[in-house]
């Protein structure tokens, strides 16, 4: 019995693991990428894999998948009002996601 809860759990892991939101932001706080699927290679540092795609950006995780809005890098949003940022058209990225 014990080893047949535990085959479940870790069966159940790797889908746990990927029930996560990542969001990135800009040195504005805009958000500038957020999704439920991971934009940067996670073998490397965080700060040496995101910085060549989002320049001063900051990789927030949150394990909340459900409200997990995708936001390309390409229509930035401001957090605090909810809707598109003014200036997006000065946001360089070279994401080139799914």
């Amino acid at each position: 019995m014990r080893r047949t809860i535990i085959s479940l759990l870790l069966a159940g892991a790797p889908l746990a693991a990927a029930a996560e939101c990542y969001t990135v932001y800009d040195k504005a706080g805009r958000i500038i990428y957020r999704d439920t699927f991971i934009p940067i290679d996670l073998s490397k540092p965080v700060t040496e894999a995101l910085q060549p795609l989002f320049p001063g950006g900051q990789l927030v995780i949150s394990p909340d998948a459900g409200a997990c809005t995708p936001v390309s890098p390409s229509s930035p949003v401001n957090p605090m009002a909810g809707e598109a940022a003014p200036d997006s058209s000065t946001t360089r990225m070279t994401y080139k996601g799914r």
